[in-house]
């Protein structure tokens, strides 16, 4: 299914990262309001995909996870990230490196140009995600998830993770410096 109109938090679309002991993925949190226009068709999509796996009996089994969760999102550090009367969802896909482009999925501008530098993708853009909702049967837990397939960068916003200037730092007297000519005073 497709969401447009999404809010991007958390985004791990141009390298998979590991979280603990789990295999590496892309992913990323979308945030929207619960008034969007596409709630009912989410909503919807996870009923299918419940329904699917488990036939009738989905609707009696309660401890199932949903991947829709309603706001606030506090963090650890108490930034709250999803505001109160808002839906968020973290989707992602695994990287695999049989797969086309390791699994990574497709992410493109406004005109349909692939992105490829951070600069052009991060927490606090908006945009459009292709992503398919499936229901799981682990051995530990069973649910609903999304896996993210395109991503669609239709605006940039001002960074979620803030700027923080390197005024915050001291110099530190013959410390390592990313100077290009150290990179070659070796090899003479």
């Amino acid at each position: 299914m497709r969401i447009d109109n999404v809010e991007f938090n958390y985004v791990n679309l141009l390298r998979p990262k590991q979280f603990g002991d789990q295999d590496p993925k892309y992913s990323l949190m979308i945030v929207f309001p619960v008034d969007h226009p596409q709630v009912d068709e989410l909503k919807q999509a996870i009923t299918d995909a419940k329904k699917e796996k488990w036939g009738g009996r989905a609707s009696r089994m309660t401890s199932l996870k949903t991947p829709l969760k309603e706001g606030p999102y506090v963090t650890n550090n108490g930034d709250e990230s999803v505001p109160e009367g808002h839906y968020y969802m973290t989707i992602s896909t695994a990287y695999n490196p049989d797969r086309p482009r390791n699994g990574q999925p497709r992410i493109v501008d406004s005109q349909k140009q692939d992105i490829t530098d951070p600069e052009d993708i991060y927490s606090g853009c908006i945009g459009n995600v292709v992503m398919a909702i499936k229901a799981y049967d682990l051995t530990t837990s069973k649910g609903v998830t999304g896996y993210v397939q395109a991503v669609q960068v239709t605006e940039k916003r001002e960074s979620k993770a803030g700027d923080v200037s390197a005024d915050v730092f001291d110099v530190v007297e013959d410390g390592f410096t990313r100077d290009a000519s150290d990179l070659f005073d070796d090899a003479a």
